[in-house]
């Protein structure tokens, strides 16, 4: 089964932008800057699944209607959720991020929350995709703590790669 997948954040007003992300006709869907009053923004023929605080903007991963989206976890630095996509005997876990600074800085954020993922079977298809806020380009403004690669360590060692 092929399956299209699209990250991208949105820097808000996914109402007014839906038609960007509609016209790639993903499958799945992260996207991070979105209002909980936009999660619907992709149509009746998405699920959702939303990350945030009242009144701020979060994360939204959607599927079209030949999947189904479950919940399994999400982590106590925001924002990232760990989701089970499921579409007949396919299953996908997508684990969308939108990294956010405080109290750990970016970094630290998404290696807490990845550290903080439930195990999952070693044969398990796992995406890790959204805004990192990080990479190896910005490195050289941070100290060794702060690195990309401490991240991409962390997907290594559960069998991921970046």
């Amino acid at each position: 089964m092929s399956t299209r997948i699209v990250s991208w954040n949105c820097a808000d007003w996914l109402g007014r932008k839906s038609e960007r992300v509609l016209a790639t006709q993903p499958d799945i869907a992260i996207i991070q800057e979105v209002r909980a009053e936009h999660a619907g923004a992709l149509g009746e023929t998405y699920a959702t699944v939303w990350d945030g605080d009242p009144g701020q903007r979060g994360l939204l991963i959607a599927a079209s209607t030949a999947w189904s989206l479950e919940l399994l976890h999400r982590a106590s630095s925001r924002h990232m959720v760990l989701v089970r996509a499921s579409s007949g005997s396919e299953e996908l876990f997508i684990c969308g991020v939108w990294a956010m600074p405080k109290p750990h800085g970016y970094v630290g954020s998404v290696i807490r929350g990845l550290d903080e993922l439930p195990p999952l079977n070693s044969d398990a298809k796992v995406i890790v995709a959204g805004d990192f806020n990080a990479s190896v380009v910005f490195d050289r403004n941070h100290p060794p703590t702060g690195h990309f690669n401490q991240i991409a360590q962390r997907l290594r060692g559960r069998g991921l790669e970046s």
